[in-house]
């Protein structure tokens, strides 16, 4: 699902409403709760023939639950956890982005173990950022790289750490 630039904020999936139109300090204050941490990498597509060439970038952010959480289910847990990420990810998505699309992936439910956090269960939440297909190859290059520094920027205000 790629989402509408003109209203860069809303996309095909539902929004929380404990987490919609949270300002940056309360999305701080829940990327702290949850040690919001991100990736961000290579979105690499293959032309064929083995060629493989960038397009784009791909921002991962994850999450897990507070000590606030230990009251809910375990799914109601990952979906609260996914709904900040999802906030935090519509916070961050540039508004004046011009022929580069930003896309959420929908959750699938799923839970990520890190076994650098002593499997610690997380939730990702997958922002790919690329040109548009008419733009493709005008945009690749200096301003799609300067997206990336400026959706890596924001997340850092937001207190969200480095991945790695």
């Amino acid at each position: 699902m790629t989402v509408d630039m003109t209203e860069h904020r809303h996309s095909m999936v539902p929004l929380e409403h404990g987490t919609q139109g949270l300002d940056a300090t309360q999305l701080r204050g829940l990327a702290e709760r949850h040690g919001v941490r991100f990736e961000v990498g290579p979105h690499q597509i293959s032309r064929g023939a083995g060629e493989i060439v960038r397009h784009g970038w791909v921002v991962d952010l994850y999450g897990a639950r507070s000590a606030n959480d230990r009251g809910l289910q375990s799914d109601e847990a990952t979906h609260h956890v996914h709904d900040v990420l999802d906030a935090i990810a519509r916070h961050v998505v540039p508004r004046d982005a011009g022929q580069i699309a930003f896309e959420l992936e929908p959750y699938t439910g799923a839970v990520h173990l890190d076994p650098r956090r002593d499997f610690l269960e997380e939730v990702r939440l997958r922002i790919l950022i690329e040109p548009e297909t008419t733009a493709r190859e005008s945009v690749i290059g200096d301003t799609d790289t300067q997206w990336m520094s400026d959706v890596s920027d924001r997340l850092e205000e937001l207190g969200c750490v480095r991945r790695g």
